[in-house]
């Protein structure tokens, strides 16, 4: 009883094994070569994947022109993807591509971000500017070492704003040592002065 139903299950499942075996076979001898050597030539023609709108290189074309061609296949010919060599290297590009494109849109929001830090200091720089600067600075930085100094260049607008409150801000530093030292020099200058006029 048991046993005769594990073998009664096996033998349906190798006719349908068979059975799928031939559909395929008759499934690939319908499909002209060339028809997928066509697709096969624009997925090789995608190459290295490519998103960055600053250099206008995108990749995006190439790939919609290999998704269509092989859906055009599809719709024809049912599941193409195992007679397609190169299949796996379109949904692979595919992936990439998005990958790239999320990228780049978090290094536009990332580089927002930097310009709010550096919208938040306030001109004329006093010695109460320091922590808005060192955000700022801060922001800018990790933003570099994520995304690197020519994006940084290109997309944080405020660099220059940032590179002037520090130097303003240096500049304050300098003046109030600066002037205390000057002070003191003019002070004694003034001492020699008199000293020497009074012997």
């Amino acid at each position: 009883g048991h046993l005769g139903t594990v073998e009664y299950n096996s033998s349906t499942l190798y006719r349908y094994a068979t059975n799928l075996t031939v559909v395929e076979a008759s499934f690939s001898a319908a499909i002209p070569d060339e028809e997928i050597k066509a697709v096969e030539d624009k997925i090789a023609a995608i190459g290295d994947v490519k998103y960055d709108p600053d250099k206008s290189e995108d990749s995006g074309e190439l790939i919609t022109a290999a998704r269509d061609a092989y859906n055009a296949l599809a719709e024809k010919y049912g599941d193409v993807s195992s007679m397609v060599d190169n299949f796996e290297v379109l949904t692979s590009a595919e992936n990439v591509y998005a990958n790239l494109k999320e990228e780049y849109d978090t290094m536009i929001e990332n580089a927002a971000t930097v310009d709010e830090a550096i919208n938040a200091i306030e001109f004329p720089i006093t010695k109460d500017s320091e922590d808005a600067i060192v955000t700022a600075e801060e922001t800018r930085d990790s933003f570099i070492e994520s995304f690197g100094q020519e994006k940084a260049d290109l997309h944080i607008k405020g660099l220059a704003t940032l590179a002037k409150a520090r130097e303003d801000f240096d500049k304050l530093s300098d003046v109030v040592y600066g002037d205390v030292n000057h002070a003191v020099l003019l002070t004694a200058g003034n001492n020699d002065c008199v000293h020497f006029v009074h012997s």
